[in-house]
């Protein structure tokens, strides 16, 4: 694969709900409420994570995503409930749209063409490593930790059980 191309440890695979920035540290109970108030109807449901997709674009990618198909319905759902219930206890949300999916690689500078089908290859590759379907039981609560010199690393802060 391309010098390029940064794949996301297999340990920081997830799906973003909402990104909501720097909060800061007495807002955990204000975060901690919405979120119990948003999965309190909701009940488990199964995802398939599949087709190749980028940020900004297929084609010129800055990320690399694969898609939550089946299912994808439930985790907007789920994603709007908890759009609600922060802007309730007035927790600015991002207003674009959820797109359900699950970051793979992040791109550093240009791809030639070429490259953008190895990449799209490696990723049908690893769509083919996760399970399907795959079960959806909670939401988690994750503080992103910058780290000098790599990606990110994430830590949960709090766990929400999927109730219904």
């Amino acid at each position: 694969m391309d010098r390029n191309v940064h794949p996301t440890s297999s340990d920081s695979l997830h799906i973003t709900m909402h990104f909501l920035g720097r909060q800061a540290p007495d807002r955990l109970t204000l975060l901690v409420s919405a979120g119990e108030r948003a999965v309190a109807s909701t009940p488990p449901f199964q995802i398939e994570v599949r087709g190749v997709g980028g940020f900004p674009s297929r084609s010129r990618p800055a990320v690399i995503w694969l898609g939550a198909t089946v299912g994808g319905a439930h985790l907007e759902a789920l994603a709007n409930a908890i759009r609600a219930e922060l802007q309730r206890a007035g927790i600015p949300v991002d207003g674009r749209q959820f797109l359900p999916h699950c970051t793979v690689a992040r791109v550093h500078g240009e791809l030639p063409s070429a490259d953008s089908r190895r990449v799209e290859r490696a990723a049908l590759g690893v769509e083919r490593l996760i399970p399907c379907p795959l079960p959806v039981g909670e939401v988690h609560l994750m503080e992103s930790i910058a780290v000098a010199k790599g990606a990110n690393r994430y830590q949960s802060r709090h766990i929400f059980p999927l109730a219904g």
